[in-house]
């Protein structure tokens, strides 16, 4: 499991930030995860390049993906 920081490019509202919190509700391997305008805090068991998919797939881009913790 690893904890990231994620920023994401597209965001504007909350409308958005539900669109992306859907996204991670839908997918079993996240955890936990934080949302808010812009980035999010993730706990889950994906690569970096599955999140960027994952976030591509709610109509996002992500920008960068920091590994805070692995655990």
């Amino acid at each position: 499991m690893t904890k990231y920081k994620i920023k994401i490019d597209g965001m504007g509202c909350q409308k958005c930030v539900d669109n992306v919190e859907r996204a991670f509700a839908g997918d079993g391997r996240i955890k936990q995860y934080e949302v808010k305008v812009g980035e999010a805090i993730v706990e889950c068991d994906l690569t970096k390049e599955e999140l960027k998919d994952l976030i591509d797939d709610a109509g996002y881009d992500l920008e960068t993906v920091e590994e805070i913790e692995k655990m």
